[in-house]
């Protein structure tokens, strides 16, 4: 994971936001990672349901009329 090694990345490019020889607190917590994949996709799988059932109401004949 790129977070891992956010320190070791800014001290290849030059970039030292804190200072000579400090670095940034960096914790990756599996569980914190689960969670926003899991939030993720229950969000991305809801903002499909309004347009999918939406567009399922509509008969083609009359969509294709207002075209």
């Amino acid at each position: 994971m790129i977070a891992s090694y956010i320190n070791e990345i800014m001290a290849i490019f030059g970039v030292s936001l804190l200072g000579n020889g400090l670095a940034l607190p960096v914790v990756v917590n599996p569980f914190q990672v689960a969670m926003i994949l899991g939030l993720a996709v229950v969000l991305s799988v809801l903002a499909t349901l309004f347009p999918a059932f939406k567009a399922a109401s509509v008969h083609p004949a009359e969509a294709l009329r207002y075209e």
